[in-house]
């Protein structure tokens, strides 16, 4: 119990720091949230987006591709709008899960650790690697995985387990070893939502149980983020203020959804993320093939060293 309260302190005094410093600076650049311009489709976006990123899908793609095709925030400003306009909905997403869901929270505490343990060190080494083919890698991977879980689901295979609360001994160092690649290789852009969800359903834990992995994952990586950006002033401001208000309305809906299903509907649900998932995999990598020098961005949308082509 003290344990989760301790968790419980720091997610809600990292969400109040970076919040209250992204208010202050709205504040001071309140002109620019003047006119009616975009506020509708940017409100749509955020509800949408937002839903989906709490069963897993992930927001930062979807809303860049919304944000292009639509026009409604200037490419130089995407990577600091994605993760301003995340802080609220992964703030309160964290908090939602640990109060609600059943689950060890040392298992969680030591996830979360190692997933940013890996993101902190990894990211020098990370932004080295051959970005295509990880991403073929790990679409070809998911699609494995997704294939696994639907044999048990129809009964091809044993489907015991699925309803752990918790990870211990090697299989807990082992998730944390895995955790810490993830956090890793999301300074190149690869989510961890997906991966980290076909982790816990293949170690026999109950799959709900990656959500509040995933968002405190990211309740601790992406303020980093965002206080530089807020600072610099590379985001767009009117997004900032919709997608931190009124996106909240897809992640309680989301929410809802995804606390009420069955666990055996839910691993449905897993199928279909990790297959959408691994699509939009081998289709970055695709279009990765001709990545020129400088073109390489890290998750949290900063950009890394310039780089020579793989």
């Amino acid at each position: 119990m003290t344990a989760l309260i301790g968790y419980q302190i720091a997610t809600v005094l990292m969400m109040v720091a970076v919040c209250s410093y992204l208010g202050y600076d709205l504040y001071k650049h309140k002109n620019e949230l003047r006119g009616k311009d975009k506020y509708i489709g940017l409100t749509i976006v955020s509800v949408i987006t937002e839903f989906f990123d709490l069963l897993g899908v992930g927001s930062y793609g979807p809303q860049t591709a919304a944000y292009k095709k639509f026009k409604l925030v200037d490419d130089l400003m995407i990577p600091g709008t994605l993760n301003t306009c995340a802080l609220t909905v992964t703030g309160v997403g964290t908090l939602l899960f640990i109060n609600t869901i059943e689950m060890d929270i040392m298992t969680l505490i030591a996830m979360v650790i190692a997933s940013s343990i890996g993101s902190f060190l990894g990211a020098k080494f990370v932004c080295k690697l051959n970005l295509t083919g990880i991403r073929y890698g790990m679409g070809i991977a998911l699609i494995i995985v997704a294939i696994v879980i639907t044999s048990g689901q129809l009964g091809l295979l044993p489907n015991e387990g699925g309803t752990a609360i918790g990870l211990y001994g090697w299989k807990l160092v082992l998730a944390c070893v895995i955790c810490a690649i993830l956090g890793a290789l999301m300074c190149l852009g690869i989510g961890c939502y997906a991966p980290m969800l076909a982790m816990i359903c293949l170690m026999g834990v109950n799959p709900v149980i990656a959500y509040p992995v995933m968002y405190g994952t990211c309740m601790f990586l992406i303020p980093v983020a965002a206080f530089r950006f807020i600072k610099e002033g590379r985001y767009s401001k009117k997004q900032a203020l919709v997608c931190n208000t009124l996106g909240l309305i897809g992640t309680f809906s989301a929410y809802f959804l995804v606390v009420s299903i069955p666990i055996y509907w839910l691993k449905w649900l897993v199928v279909v993320v990790l297959i959408y998932t691994s699509y939009t995999m081998l289709r970055d990598a695709t279009k990765s093939k001709g990545v020129i020098p400088g073109e390489a961005k890290c998750a949290c949308g900063v950009e890394t060293e310039t780089q020579t082509s793989p």
